[in-house]
């Protein structure tokens, strides 16, 4: 009854082009591929790069802020074990007279310098 409202149904088959994928489409998906590749890995290594640039600068302030408020109590430079200030992984602070250098995890050469006045500077 529905063949006759809805016409002739084919009983042919036919075989599925669907699953079949041509060399253009797959070039096509490559070279997209790789333009996003181009540009999403140096914008991710830049980001990672600010990254481990803030946590150096960040720990080179922290340890200027220290042992400023150190020598304010006992008149003394501190070294940097009696600052009792935890690195984070990778990074070494160097305390030498009124300069802090902080190296390390790929940042090297971020230093506080003067205690007095606060300042974090890279060289």
């Amino acid at each position: 009854m529905l063949s006759k409202i809805f016409g002739k149904q084919k009983t042919e088959s036919k075989t599925s082009t669907m699953g079949k994928f041509s060399l253009i489409a797959i070039l096509v998906c490559s070279i997209g591929t790789a333009v996003i590749a181009s540009v999403a890995i140096p914008a991710y290594n830049s980001y990672i790069r600010g990254t481990k640039e803030k946590i150096a600068l960040n720990l080179a302030a922290l340890v200027a802020q220290s042992a400023s408020a150190y020598y304010s109590q006992n008149e003394t430079a501190p070294s940097i074990g009696e600052l009792n200030i935890y690195s984070p992984s990778g990074y070494i602070a160097v305390l030498q007279g009124t300069t802090v250098q902080v190296s390390g995890d790929g940042c090297q050469g971020y230093t506080a310098a003067d205690f007095d006045a606060q300042s974090v500077t890279w060289r």
